[in-house]
Order: C-alpha cells, then sequence, then structure tokens
C-alpha cells in the first residue's frame, strides 16, 4: 500500500509539470504502433497501460478504433479527459494500475506500454494482466529503458540523489536489455516476440538541454549521434521493445 502511494506520487509530480503534446510520425515507436493496429478493423479496442497524457489514445481514438487509457496519476487522467472532450473524442479514461487492470479476459485487440513496467517490482505482475486482457491473436508493445545506456549507468544514480521531478526524475525505476524483456514477456505467455532497440535518439542521455544557452546545441548533436549508434547495433540504446503475440 504505501509503495502504491510513493508511486502515484511520484507520477502526479511529474505530469503536473508536462503538457499534452500528440503523437508525430517522427515518434520512435511510431511505424510499430501503425503496423500493429493496421492488422486490426476498425473499432478494436486498444489500451495504453500507462498512458501518461493520453498521446498515443488520442491517436488510436482519431484512426477509427476505441482508445482506453489507465495511469495511476489522476493528474495525468485529469489532463488527459480535458483534452478528449476539447478535442470531442470519445476515449476512456482509468484511474488505476496496471497491474490489475479494470478488463475481462480478452477484452482487448492491442495493448501499448511506454516505459511503465519498470517503475515497480512486480513487473512480471502487469506482463500476465497484459496477456489475460488480449483476445488470442491480440498483440502487445512494451518498451522500458535499457540496461545499456546513459540514463541507466550515469543519469538515473545522479537524480537518486536529487529527487529533482524538473530534471527526469520518476522515482523506482529498473532497466532491462530487451533479451530480458522478451524472456519476462515469454514467462507471461506471449509468443512470436519481435525485440531490440527503439531508436529514439537520447542513448548519450538528454540532460544536456538544461545546460545553459549552449544547451539547446549540444541536445541537437547528441541526438544524431545517438540516433546512428542505436539504428547501428543492438546492445547499445535508451530504450528496449518487445512486441509479442497472445
Amino acid at each position: 500500500m504505501a509503495e502504491n502511494e510513493s508511486l502515484k506520487k511520484d507520477w502526479e509530480n511529474v505530469w503536473k509539470l508536462e503538457k499534452i503534446e500528440e503523437v508525430s510520425e517522427k515518434d520512435p515507436a511510431f511505424k510499430i504502433v501503425r503496423k500493429i493496429f493496421s492488422k486490426y478493423k476498425k473499432g478494436s479496442n486498444m489500451l495504453d497501460a500507462g498512458s501518461g497524457l493520453g498521446r498515443w489514445v488520442f491517436y488510436f481514438q482519431k484512426n477509427g478504433y476505441q482508445g482506453h487509457g489507465i495511469d495511476i496519476a489522476s493528474e495525468a487522467i485529469e489532463k488527459s479527459k480535458n483534452y478528449a472532450k476539447y478535442k470531442n473524442l470519445n476515449c476512456k479514461f482509468f484511474i488505476g494500475d496496471v497491474r490489475k487492470l479494470p478488463f475481462n479476459e480478452e477484452f482487448l485487440e492491442v495493448l501499448v506500454s511506454f516505459g511503465t513496467i519498470e517503475h515497480f517490482p512486480e513487473s512480471l505482475d502487469a506482463l500476465k494482466e497484459f496477456h489475460r486482457t488480449l483476445k488470442k491473436g491480440g498483440t502487445c508493445l512494451v518498451t522500458v529503458p535499457n540496461v545499456y545506456s546513459i540514463r541507466t549507468l550515469v543519469t538515473r544514480p545522479i537524480l537518486k540523489i536529487f529527487k529533482s521531478y524538473k530534471f527526469g526524475y520518476q522515482g523506482f525505476e529498473k532497466s532491462f536489455t530487451p533479451e530480458q524483456l522478451s524472456k519476462l514477456m515469454r514467462e507471461a505467455g506471449f509468443h512470436s516476440l519481435e525485440f531490440g532497440i527503439l531508436p529514439d535518439g537520447v542513448f548519450l542521455g538528454d540532460f544536456y538541454r538544461f545546460i545553459p544557452v549552449a544547451g539547446k546545441f549540444l541536445t541537437f548533436f547528441s541526438r544524431k549521434i545517438s540516433f546512428w549508434i542505436e539504428s547501428h547495433q543492438s546492445k547499445l540504446g535508451h530504450t528496449s521493445f518487445c512486441v509479442g503475440i497472445k
């Protein structure tokens, strides 16, 4: 109970500082997600587990699917609901824990979860819930921080000392290699696994943006170099991903 309250508090603090930005074709996961949902008929139920400010939920809804979002932070859900209402989007948002989803078995066709299951010890429990709520033949995409990244090896230890949400502190957090993530998903019951590094351009870190004057330029060049590194090998990268079928 105390752990859940701490998790909730951390993410309330994170989302208070963030603004809603919709999905762009430049998003690192865009091609993967588009390939996934194109296999399913319009109106299919799609969930973003750990939806934050709802960007992927809005994207699903605008493309003719029924978008659902769940997040432990009421701040995020309130902002998402208000935005959906403003944009006249019939999305469905829930305050809740991804380790215990409020859906019946085999309710969803697609489930995505970006940077969520690493924020609590029971990552496998969440993956089992994802498996339970997906229909036979449903698809699950999960992303997590990679073990071999600047965030894991350098940035996170520093953030744990200062605990500043302004600079990217997000509370408890783990990392997984693509292989470790795929093993967990297999344990949860998924098959036909595709996994690897998601080139997102932040392998070398994104803390440069906080440096006065030079931060903008350092961030630009860091992202260019990071993207090249992440795109040309399979171990070094900011984000691990895995796609599995039920």
